[in-house]
Formats: C-alpha cells, sequence, structure tokens
C-alpha cells in the first residue's frame, strides 16, 4: 500500500514527528489510548495532548485533508468499480 503524503505546511507540519503519528492514527479510530499507543507515546498524557491548541488544530487540518482525498472523484469510480467486480465474482461463486 502507498504511503499518504503528509503536508509540509500548517499546523501539522509544525508538530513533532510522533504527535504527526498520534494524529493519523487518532483519525483511524478515534482512539486516543489506542493511538498514543501506536505512535509510541505514553498514555498517561493523553488528556493533555488532546486540549494543546496545536494538536487539535493539526487533527481539524488532517480531517479536512482526508476528507478531500476520499470525496475525490477518481477515487470514488475506483470504489464503484471494485464493489461491481466484488459483486460479479460473489454471484459467480
Amino acid at each position: 500500500m502507498a504511503q499518504r503524503l503528509r503536508p509540509m505546511h500548517g499546523y501539522y507540519a509544525k508538530l513533532t514527528a510522533k504527535k504527526q503519528r498520534f494524529v493519523d492514527e487518532y483519525l483511524i479510530d478515534l482512539n486516543a489510548y489506542a493511538a498514543a499507543r501506536r505512535a509510541g507515546l505514553s498514555a498517561v498524557n493523553i488528556y493533555h495532548l488532546l486540549n494543546r491548541g496545536d494538536v487539535q488544530a493539526a487533527i481539524r487540518e488532517r480531517r479536512e485533508q482526508l476528507d478531500g482525498e476520499r470525496s475525490t472523484p477518481s477515487s470514488a469510480a475506483r470504489i464503484s468499480t471494485e464493489q461491481a467486480v466484488g459483486y460479479r465474482h460473489c454471484r459467480s461463486a
């Protein structure tokens, strides 16, 4: 699977590598404890990390970017094609 390019501007780019990883992991399942563990951060300071203004802004920034990537026509067309192919395979089995 291809690695997603990270934005090089805004609040996200100003975070440390571990905090960037936390933001990415947090947006997967919105579970701060699990995201902190996967990012290699201490689970003790999750509350303080989520209340930091720069981390909140970075989460908003990444969410908007990811939502924009998901709504592109090419990704929608690819998904519908994959669903159609999968449907045909299920019908022939």
